[in-house]
């Protein structure tokens, strides 16, 4: 009888353990994946737009509760002192880019991009790989 208990305990332990290394790895494997895609996105930007700076406001993964409803995946981006003729075309093209370069850049829930120069400030919003 004392060996059918030890064997459940045991059994029991080896289960947890178990449970809680794939929890972590999984944990771990979508961090990275987000930051590999956060980074990965800024680095685009910096090469294909003529800006001075590119800054990463806010990349989040998980779930949340906002004004634009529930959401997975966001980001934020602020794009200083760029160089373009028209904001919408530069738009259009930054996104086409991002689609194509960056993997899983369809299923982000919404990316803003923030264009800040002397003159003026305009936003575009690209939900799910469309911009808005």
């Amino acid at each position: 009888m004392a060996n059918k208990k030890t064997y459940f305990k045991l059994g029991i332990i080896i289960l947890s353990i178990l449970l809680i290394v794939v929890f972590v790895n999984g944990f771990l494997d979508g961090y990275q994946d987000s930051i590999e895609k956060s980074d990965q996105i800024t680095e685009i930007l910096e090469e294909h737009c003529e800006c001075d700076e590119v800054n990463r406001i806010l990349y989040a993964k998980g779930l949340q509760f906002g004004n634009d409803g529930i959401s997975t995946e966001k980001a934020e981006y602020e794009l200083i002192n760029c160089n373009y003729e028209s904001f919408k075309e530069e738009a259009s093209r930054i996104n086409k880019i991002l689609n194509k370069e960056v993997r899983g850049f369809d299923v982000i829930d919404q990316i803003t991009l923030e264009f800040n120069n002397n003159q003026h400030n305009e936003t575009v919003i690209i939900k799910n790989g469309i911009i808005q």
